[in-house]
């Protein structure tokens, strides 16, 4: 898998603005608040979280989305703004929704097994999700 550092990514988001030729970029990576991570964001214009709806996951959630509250407390265009969240092997009996955070919430992902990775796109894909995003 190819790994990028962080001046790379920014790098290559301006590039790929410049051309016009994707609709979607997505960059998996994981949460920081460094000064390297809070410059990928500013590059995004929607940043999307991701939860399973379980206790744990929602407390790290709730946590990062006040602490990313905190960072930009004084931004004319806080990144907490571009912010949602998507619940992923949602399970509706464990699973709960994050209470007390101001972010939209785009919709889920069932709790679903695939055998290949493309029955899990092609189902994923049929979700509204990603047409709640802009």
């Amino acid at each position: 898998m190819l790994e990028l550092n962080s001046s790379e990514i920014v790098h290559m988001l301006t590039q790929l603005k410049i051309l016009g030729m994707y609709e979607y970029v997505i960059l998996d990576m994981d949460f920081g608040l460094d000064h390297e991570a809070t410059e990928i964001y500013r590059q995004a214009h929607e940043i999307v979280w991701i939860s399973d709806g379980s206790p744990i996951s929602n407390d790290k959630l709730y946590r990062a989305y006040h602490a990313f509250a905190t960072m930009e407390m004084n931004s004319d265009n806080p990144l907490t703004r571009r912010t949602s969240v998507v619940y992923n092997r949602f399970h509706k009996d464990k699973g709960q929704i994050v209470q007390d955070i101001d972010m939209r919430m785009l919709g889920g992902a069932p709790c679903v097994r695939f055998d290949t990775v493309e029955q899990l796109l092609n189902e994923l894909a049929t979700l509204d999700v990603f047409d709640k995003m802009f």
